[in-house]
């Protein structure tokens, strides 16, 4: 039992601990005695694009591309913006086709 004194009616009112969580609960909108239950926290990791020429990530917002392999198609090819005006070759990994 927990002893909370009421400033009103100056005099002190005596609740069980179980009584003033359940006073707690409905004041929130939820059930009495219900806890609510939260979803869970969706945590997805994803892997950044790298460059096919030189390794480095690719950063969003820069003067990046990407394609489709010329070759087989199947891979999405990145270039950086460095490795572009370089003209420094890429491989697919897929066909091992070589480009500018």
């Amino acid at each position: 039992m927990r002893r909370y004194s009421c400033l009103i009616r100056q005099h002190s009112i005596e609740f069980p601990a179980s009584a003033y969580i359940l006073i707690a609960t409905s004041a929130r909108g939820s059930e009495i005695g219900v806890t609510p239950e939260r979803a869970p926290a969706v945590v997805d990791s994803c892997q950044p694009p790298m460059c096919s020429s030189c390794g480095r990530i690719v950063e969003p917002y820069t003067r990046a591309t990407r394609f489709n392999c010329p070759n087989c198609g199947k891979i999405a090819i990145w270039r950086c913006e460095k490795c572009r005006k370089l003209a420094l070759h890429y491989r697919c990994p897929s066909c091992g086709f070589e480009g500018p």
